[in-house]
């Protein structure tokens, strides 16, 4: 680490805990504002820097941030003055975030021979693999691969280093260079060198077809929320003018992002802090619930972007609210629960706190995902008929294309079997005994009929298997929210469903974001090292939980080694609690028996 960069974290360390803004910083070490903040963002960038992040805090400045106490200790006990990597490797690499480099080119370049050039590169892709880059060869050429977004912030750093030296580009981009960095200048958009630089990056790295993509909720937000595109329209005639091409939608909302960015800490700095936080909490959630979002670049660049946006004040500024959100709670259970471990996590680590709009829309975010690679497991049906075998194969694709996780057969109705369960008929076809009969037209009715018979077939064994009659209580009445929670978790640890640490950390969830979701229903929930369960109860007194009364309490205890089976089960219970009229029934029932009895009865569910 550079002196400079090392007195500047001495400062932080002596302070620790404490907020300092960067005027006061400035001050003490001689500097301008704007170079303390381009020396906070290469501390934050650093590839063996995973113990500590200077971080900031809105309106009040920065502070640091340790994650790891040994490892910082670690970390700032071995810092020395010494950069990160060589002078002539900053360059090659810099080089790479621009072009496709050949081997010929390397050897002939750094006068290594290919073995050489071999062990550099694997050198290289050791300190890289922090920030999930990579170098790799592929037809003769060398090419720097990760996520976009962190390769051009990684780019930024590299520059940096050198003060944004023109000299530092290769020779084919330096005219290039001054005539873009005027062309900003002469439409006032930008005289500011970090933003100017990540733009012409950007400006390259699109020109050789490396595009950034977002997940369409982060688009849909900034749009709600007025980004002023008029700002980004010289940058896109530019690059018509220049490449021939226009700039798709998401690198248009990444360039609004950071031109709209007006706060003292520059847009694409607080992106490139937050990428290692976020890809670390996403890890976490993989390893709990056996999903693989961190894997998911255009989720990561989503989250990044849409908190890194919050913490410049962006997403405050315009007022982001979310009017859907008990909507999307009772429609996206298990992403919701996803929004609050990753909104705990950053609670934890940068001490930023997370609306419950804002968890709503992390919530959507995971939706978008999950759907992406959505695989619905599948469901026999049969579909019967007496007469009309053309018919038959006409509902047949029909169904097929509405529903795609149907396994469909068709057999006449001297065929049906006992294993023939789900048997579709024609409403024509009067003699046939049949779970469902719809016309050949499918009218919505019957749409809605087929998907809540899907849902039973996939969702109901899996529920019943986290539920038991010893957990269905009927509660006579409770002082408040907390109370209740206290006294189940203390009922539960006690009946060795939870562990004391495990129910702490429900209760610590339900303060960070209420569980509430809608029609009076709350959903408390955390992750648990024994057999997933689910306790239901009744409150005869309605309980105040949030921002409404809730009349029935859902606590479910989450095994990450169960996950499928509980992804069904909670999709099942949800999307049978969604009627106010059925909630109504369950919230009378005195009797575990009974609450199943009502949970079914949809009319068209064979009991």
């Amino acid at each position: 680490m550079d002196d400079k960069y090392l007195l500047l974290l001495e400062l932080f360390n002596n302070l620790r805990d404490k907020t300092i803004n960067a005027k006061e910083i400035a001050s003490k070490m001689g500097y301008s504002t704007r170079t303390i903040l381009r020396y906070i963002n290469i501390i934050n960038s650093l590839d063996d820097n995973q113990s500590f992040r200077i971080i900031s805090i809105k309106n009040k400045g920065f502070k640091l941030q340790i994650l790891d106490e040994k490892e910082y200790e670690s970390f700032y006990n071995k810092a020395i003055a010494r950069k990160l990597l060589s002078e002539d490797n900053n360059e090659l690499l810099f080089r790479l975030v621009l072009d496709d480099l050949s081997a010929n080119y390397l050897e002939k370049e750094l006068n290594y021979s290919q073995p050489s050039i071999t062990r550099l590169i694997s050198s290289l892709n050791e300190k890289l693999s922090n920030r999930r880059l990579s170098i790799l060869r592929k037809n003769n050429y060398y090419s720097l691969f990760g996520n976009e977004i962190q390769i051009r912030n990684f780019g930024q750093y590299l520059w940096q280093l050198s003060n944004f030296a023109i000299d530092k580009l290769p020779e084919k981009y330096r005219d290039e260079y001054l005539k873009y960095s005027n062309y900003l200048k002469g439409n006032d958009i930008t005289d500011l060198p970090d933003l100017q630089s990540f733009l012409f990056i950007s400006l390259i790295r699109i020109n050789n077809g490396h595009n950034i993509s977002f997940s369409p909720v982060l688009k849909e937000i900034f749009d709600k929320n007025g980004i002023n595109r008029k700002m980004v329209e010289p940058i896109g005639r530019y690059f018509m003018d220049n490449c021939r091409e226009l700039l798709n939608e998401d690198e248009l909302t990444f360039a609004s992002l950071m031109l709209s960015n007006e706060c003292g800490y520059a847009f694409n700095e607080s992106v490139n802090a937050i990428m290692p936080v976020v890809t670390r909490l996403l890890l976490d959630i993989d390893g709990k619930y056996g999903t693989s979002f961190a894997n998911d670049n255009e989720l990561l660049n989503a989250f990044c972007s849409h908190i890194a946006s919050n913490m410049t004040s962006y997403i405050l500024m315009n007022k982001t609210d979310n009017s859907l959100l008990n909507q999307i709670r009772l429609n996206f259970t298990n992403e919701h629960v996803y929004a609050l471990e990753l909104a705990n996590g950053l609670n934890e680590l940068l001490d930023v706190v997370i609306s419950d709009e804002d968890i709503g829309y992390l919530t959507l975010h995971f939706a978008n995902c999950n759907a992406k690679n959505k695989q619905d497991a599948e469901v026999d049906a049969t579909v019967v008929y007496t007469q009309s075998l053309a018919a038959a194969n006409l509902l047949s694709v029909k169904l097929k294309d509405l529903f795609p996780q149907l396994n469909i057969k068709i057999k006449h109705k001297d065929e049906i079997g006992k294993d023939d369960e789900f048997v579709i008929a024609f409403e024509e076809d009067e003699d046939i005994d049949c779970f469902l009969k719809v016309s050949l037209f499918l009218k919505e009715e019957e749409k809605t009929m087929i998907e809540a018979a899907i849902r039973e077939r996939v969702g109901f064994k899996p529920f019943m298997a986290l539920c038991d009659k010893r957990n269905f209580f009927v509660i006579e009445k409770v002082k408040s929210k907390n109370d209740f929670l206290l006294w189940a978790t203390s009922d539960l640890i006690k009946r060795g469903y939870l562990t004391n640490d495990e129910a702490l950390k429900i209760l610590e969830r339900e303060n960070l974001s209420s569980t509430e979701i809608a029609m009076g229903v709350a959903f408390p929930h955390g992750i648990v090292s024994s057999k997933s369960f689910l306790a239901i109860y009744i409150f005869k007194q309605p309980v105040y939980w949030q921002s409404n009364h809730v009349r029935m309490a859902l606590l479910m205890g989450y095994s990450n080694k169960e996950s499928n089976g509980n992804s069904n089960a909670i999709k099942y219970i949800f999307s049978n609690i969604s009627d106010q009229v059925k909630v109504e029934k369950l919230v009378a029932t005195t009797t575990f028996d009974d609450f199943i009895r009502i949970l079914r009865s949809n009319g068209y569910v064979k009991q």
